[in-house]
């Protein structure tokens, strides 16, 4: 191990004022020009509980469930990679007298311009996620295979890693997100090198992606991350103190925010259940963060701490006057599930951005909801797909 010294609702057409897309998954779109969009089903739909599909879940669930085995064998007991993905590199860095975990996978093949500097894509988990474990690791893991020109970083949440120095339960919950994405940047000022950085957030990570791209514009330009490209992916970017003129509601509210939770934890009693059907290889292998809390048992009192801290962090929301500029000033792209009702509520919100931060791109894949990321090869796949688009 390195250590770094110290120095539900259909879309019926377009968005007036954002470019909406149903995310292009299958060779059959539907194309809707009257609409001004077009509509493709996600290639989890196909074929979707046939009686082909139902006979196939439980040898599924068992390669599942055995792939989950072996990384938690590797992880904790020690152990080669399964062949099929590269480990990333474990590094210790420390932080303000606590040493943090980096997960970096270094690129396998040079830039077309190989005097260019290395590109990063820096990965930022989601509420519950470990690092090493689950669908966080195979979201690395995909990441680095689909992007080996690129260097891989996962910045794990701070009180979740599986090694490192944890949180007190007191520091754990009272911990501020803006504390965190302070964090993350000096870390990477330290491990990016010159080249430009991609931040990619998945739900929590969204938010602090928003975040330290706040406060990489409003520090010294010797201090500056070269970051580029904001992807929030099944985004809990909430605005607060929205103008009056803005017709959507904002975290402000306490009965909105009141409602949203609500609808938002009844969404993913019935998502889990939904990708456990449509992708049972994936969900199976993500029990494995189930065995790394089991195996951190004594941990448990302190990550729950640090779940509801960031849990009410995310529900505080984020000034819309901050949003507005860093989409202005980055460019931001949005992949999110169609049924997510976070995403459904937002979608108004990115509207108003696209105003004056034409770059914005909003993409819904049909279908899924807020634990899309389950599937971490097609949700990659997605935000290749966009960056694809970008560049045509």
């Amino acid at each position: 191990m390195a250590t770094v010294p110290t120095p539900e609702l259909p879309i019926h057409g377009e968005l007036p004022s954002a470019r909406l897309e149903l995310v292009p998954d299958t060779d059959s779109p539907e194309h809707h020009p009257e609409l001004g969009y077009t509509l493709v089903p996600s290639l989890s739909e196909k074929g979707f509980l046939s009686p082909t599909s139902i006979t196939r879940l439980p040898l599924a669930y068992c390669r599942g469930v055995s792939k989950a085995a072996s990384a938690l064998t590797r992880l904790h007991i020690g152990g080669n990679s399964d062949g099929m993905w590269p480990e990333p590199e474990e590094v210790i860095v420390p932080i303000d007298g606590r040493k943090q975990l980096v997960l970096i996978t270094e690129p396998t093949q040079q830039p077309d311009n190989q005097s260019d500097p290395i590109v990063n894509n820096i990965l930022l988990n989601g509420l519950t996620e470990i690092a090493q474990y689950g669908s966080a690791s195979k979201w690395h893991k995909e990441m680095a295979l689909r992007h080996p020109d690129r260097r891989t970083i996962t910045l794990p949440t701070p009180g979740l890693n599986y090694k490192g120095h944890g949180l007190s339960i007191a520091d754990g919950y009272r911990r501020r997100l803006e504390q965190t994405a302070s964090e993350n940047l000096r870390i990477l000022q330290r491990i990016s090198g010159d080249g430009q950085a991609n931040i990619v957030g998945i739900s929590l990570g969204s938010f602090v992606a928003v975040h330290m791209a706040e406060q990489n514009l409003a520090a010294n330009e010797s201090a500056q991350v070269n970051l580029t490209r904001l992807k929030l992916v099944s985004p809990a970017v909430g605005a607060r103190n929205v103008d009056e003129e803005e017709s959507f509601r904002d975290v402000s509210d306490k009965d909105f925010v009141a409602e949203m939770e609500d609808r938002f934890v009844r969404h993913m009693a019935a998502d889990i259940m939904r990708m456990a059907l449509k992708h049972p290889e994936e969900s199976a292998e993500c029990l494995a963060i189930l065995g790394a809390y089991a195996l951190g048992v004594h941990k448990l009192p302190h990550r729950l701490a640090v779940i509801a801290g960031n849990f009410n962090g995310v529900k505080a929301g984020i000034e819309w006057s901050t949003i507005k500029q860093v989409a202005s000033e980055y460019e931001t792209s949005i992949l999110g599930g169609e049924l997510d009702p976070l995403v459904k509520e937002q979608i108004p919100q990115w509207q108003s951005v696209k105003k004056n931060a034409p770059r914005t791109m909003l993409w819904l894949v049909k279908g899924m909801g807020h634990a899309m990321t389950v599937n971490a090869h097609g949700t990659a796949k997605h935000l290749a797909q966009m960056e694809h688009a970008r560049a045509a």
